[in-house]
């Protein structure tokens, strides 16, 4: 995926809309993509995250359950400095493909964009209760 790619889905993610023009690309270029094959494990439950996912192909599920996880995967635990309570996996059948950003990078980020860290809390923190890796 080429910077422009990641810049344009990045735009379309909540949180991610709210950051300004120089800010997106900054974050567009930190950002790594990662191919899970299906049914690969994500994040197994107890384990912590080292990364921020934004899913922008495929999908990813709780283990044995078909319900999909929200675009914007592990900020909630990175916010929390938690581990995860389920295990997460890609898609059966398509696997997914996620943008990646490390933990100290997102710290980073949502230090020098305070509308990111917002949007990121009331999403991912108190938007979601219970759900999710949480």
């Amino acid at each position: 995926m080429t910077l422009t790619e990641r810049i344009f889905v990045l735009r379309g993610v909540p949180g991610f809309d709210q950051l300004r023009e120089e800010e997106l690309l900054a974050v567009a270029a930190s950002m790594t993509e990662r191919r899970y094959g299906p049914a690969e494990v994500v994040v197994l439950a107890g384990a912590s995250m080292w990364h921020l996912l934004v899913v922008v192909g495929g999908a990813i599920h709780a283990r044995d359950s078909a319900r999909r996880q929200p675009p914007v995967v592990g900020a909630d635990l990175l916010l929390t400095n938690r581990s995860a309570t389920l295990t997460l996996t890609a898609d059966p059948q398509e696997g997914a493909v996620c943008l990646r950003m490390s933990k100290g990078h997102f710290f980073t980020v949502v230090n020098e964009c305070p509308a990111l860290l917002v949007e990121m809390i009331r999403l991912h923190v108190i938007g979601h209760g219970e759900e999710g890796a949480r």
